[in-house]
């Protein structure tokens, strides 16, 4: 998805969806203070054929069928930065991003 010597953490964790009793969410999150990784991510979910969805602060990328599907968000830490600092434990800084990729598993 992106290349960058600047990973300051990742983490990856399984949360059920709400309604869906038969799948779970598998999440994979990465913390990167480099800001030329929103274009790498946002170039690469589109080869991907994610459908963009531009916000005021964030690039989500989904696919055509949502929530059934592959979800990328790429946000700045900074809105959030005491809720991230407490999950990761970092230093983070506001411009640092934030990537996070969810897809859909079956409930093992």
């Amino acid at each position: 998805m992106f290349e960058s010597s600047r990973v300051l953490c990742t983490m990856q964790y399984r949360l059920p969806l709400d309604g869906g009793a038969d799948a779970v969410g598998a999440f994979a999150v990465a913390y990167v203070r480099d800001t030329a990784v929103r274009a790498q991510v946002e170039a690469w979910a589109e080869q991907q054929g994610l459908v963009p969805q531009q916000t005021e602060d964030a690039a989500l990328y989904f696919t055509a069928t949502g929530d059934d599907g592959v979800i990328v968000l790429v946000e700045q830490a900074g809105p959030r930065l005491d809720e991230h600092a407490r999950i990761t434990g970092l230093d983070l800084e506001p411009a640092d991003l934030v990537v996070t990729h969810r897809s859909v598993e079956p409930r093992s």
